[in-house]
């Protein structure tokens, strides 16, 4: 399964629904059922990735069996394959990580709270330049 299978999922299905009404009823119904079917979709190719993660309990077992007795070429080799897939698992979970946070960010928009304008506030306080000494005096204004 692939982006070409959602294409002829999402074609199919909203084809298939016969929802009567006026058109704006009729997009929103089916927009609702799409997101149940594309969530399904998803699942399906993906499956869930923390228990996918699980599931590579075996390549600790196969360490653990390399260490005492050594892995032998099919063996070593299902570790290889399991540890590319992990690879691939793990890359997946931080991207739908890093999406949610960007779709959490868009919706919430950027909370600056009171302790962050605070420090905010301090850092260019202390960044300030109120005097300088110049040619043995303090200068605290700017004169022409």
């Amino acid at each position: 399964m692939d982006l070409a299978s959602l294409k002829t999922l999402v074609e199919s299905k909203w084809n298939s629904w016969d929802i009567r009404g006026w058109g704006g009823f009729v997009l929103k119904e089916k927009l609702k059922k799409m997101k149940k079917e594309s969530k399904a979709w998803k699942e399906l190719l993906f499956g869930k990735i923390d228990l996918s993660i699980k599931k590579y309990e075996e390549i600790h077992n196969l360490d653990l069996f390399d260490d005492v007795f050594g892995l032998e070429e099919d063996e070593a080799a299902r570790r290889s394959a399991l540890m590319q897939d992990l690879s691939m698992d793990l890359k997946w979970k931080d991207d739908i990580i890093f999406q949610k946070s960007r779709a959490k960010w868009l919706a919430e928009g950027n909370c600056n709270s009171k302790l962050f304008h605070y420090f905010i506030n301090k850092r260019n306080k202390n960044n300030e330049i109120n005097d300088l000494w110049i040619n043995d005096k303090w200068i605290d204004s700017v004169s022409a």
